[in-house]
């Protein structure tokens, strides 16, 4: 079970783990197949940016604890503000950088947590480009009032090009104060994810290596997240709901930042029972899956049940929220595109005049040799599986979901599309 940071790499093992059962055909997608390999956030936001060699410039390496450049929050002119928030979170400035009459170029170190990047410049509109991720973003928003998410481990080369107008960056890193929801020694169960509440969580101590929780049911259905952290190669972590058999098992990493938004197993009303009806769930540490409780001093464990939001629509099966999060923002949902049932090729026109977020879904594939390209060439495996694709603008080539093996009757492609509500 991987966590937020670690781009949930690990969704369609969950997928395969329960079957096709009623918690996968969610709209969880969007917390799903977002792959290490592809994270090109923003890639293609604006046809115009150009991937062009850099002029080579002397950057300070900025890392937690730097005294800021300039010694203050003025940056050409312009205040940086003190504090930024994402998805709750707050985060305060840590540095900046002045471009002058050239880019405004930073270089920053891998840390341990999550850091906002925003620009300012004295142009209409900037190019913002990213070594990291291999970000391309052209943006209107000149004055500190946007960022760009930097997940913990990433580190790289961001530049600000102003078409030779003066440009600086600042960088601002994550704050001790929590986001609203429940929190232990740090470590926070969001009160909102997307469009889910939080009904209740746990969060056990260091070592507690099985841990259980009871919830009453919501009318509207019911999300699972879970937090694993401290469990070493040749163990796996288990999480069982109502005694029903296991629902997802497998290893997890060493990072708690924000696990309301990671692994999670999801049940539609209903299927645990009428709403107010209370179900235990638990997660335990195991040598194999379902395997005996063994005692583990650096785990780390949590669980938090969420209330589902009605979806907005239905896309090739899989129900759409209204509001997802996605690289430090929420998106709200603007369009769905699907095929015909049984039809091998979707092809999404860019028809929209602003930035698009792209989440991808397919049912009904073989699920053995099954193989579907989705996008820019990713081929995916067969069965039911959802997930974030990227960051599309309004120009460009269309968008291509194409099944090369494991096509059937019951095959369905679809894509919903989100954009900014914040």
């Amino acid at each position: 079970m991987n966590t937020l940071q670690d781009l949930r790499s690990t969704l369609d093992a969950h997928a395969a783990s329960v079957h096709d059962h009623a918690a996968l055909a969610r709209s969880s997608a969007v917390h799903g197949r977002a792959r290490a390999i592809r994270r090109r956030r923003f890639a293609a936001v604006a046809a115009t940016v150009a991937v062009v060699a850099l002029a080579a410039t002397t950057v300070p390496l900025l890392s937690r604890g730097s005294a800021p450049v300039p010694a203050d929050r003025q940056l050409i002119g312009k205040v940086a503000p003190a504090t930024l928030t994402s998805l709750g979170y707050t985060y305060d400035f840590e540095n900046g950088v002045e471009g002058g009459e050239k880019h405004a170029t930073i270089r920053l170190r891998a840390s341990a947590e999550p850091r906002l990047v925003t620009w300012a410049s004295d142009a209409a509109d900037v190019g913002i480009l990213a070594t990291a991720g291999a970000l391309h973003l052209r943006s209107s928003a000149t004055d500190f009032d946007d960022f760009v998410y930097v997940a913990p481990g990433e580190s790289g080369r961001w530049t600000i090009r102003a078409g030779g107008a003066a440009a600086a960056i600042a960088v601002y890193e994550l704050a001790d104060e929590a986001p609203e929801g429940i929190t232990v020694e740090g470590i926070t169960f969001r009160q909102q994810v997307g469009d889910e509440e939080l009904i209740d969580a746990v969060i056990g101590e260091a070592g507690q290596s099985d841990l259980t929780f009871q919830v009453a049911l919501p009318a509207s259905g019911l999300r699972v997240a879970e937090l694993c952290a401290g469990v070493p190669d040749g163990f796996v972590a288990n999480v069982e709901v109502d005694q029903r058999g296991v629902a997802s098992s497998g290893g997890c990493g060493d990072d708690t930042f924000d696990p309301g938004s990671g692994s999670a197993s999801w049940y539609d009303a209903g299927d645990l029972g009428e709403p107010g009806t209370v179900v235990t769930v638990r997660t335990w540490v195991s040598r194999l899956h379902d395997g005996e409780p063994v005692a583990l001093d650096d785990v780390r464990l949590g669980l938090a049940a969420y209330s589902l939001a009605p979806p907005v629509t239905t896309v090739a099966g899989w129900r759409v929220p209204d509001v997802v999060e996605h690289d430090g923002h929420r998106w709200g949902f603007v369009g769905s595109n699907s095929s015909d049932v049984g039809a091998r090729r979707l092809v999404v026109r860019r028809d929209w005049d602003e930035p698009t977020l792209l989440v991808s879904h397919v049912r009904g594939i073989r699920q053995w040799g099954g193989e579907v390209m989705v996008g820019d060439g990713v081929t995916s495996g067969g069965g039911a599986f959802s997930g974030v694709e990227d960051v599309f603008g309004p120009s460009g080539g269309p968008f291509v979901m194409n099944v090369r093996t494991g096509l059937t009757d019951r095959t369905a492609l679809g894509v919903s599309l989100y954009q900014r509500l914040d």
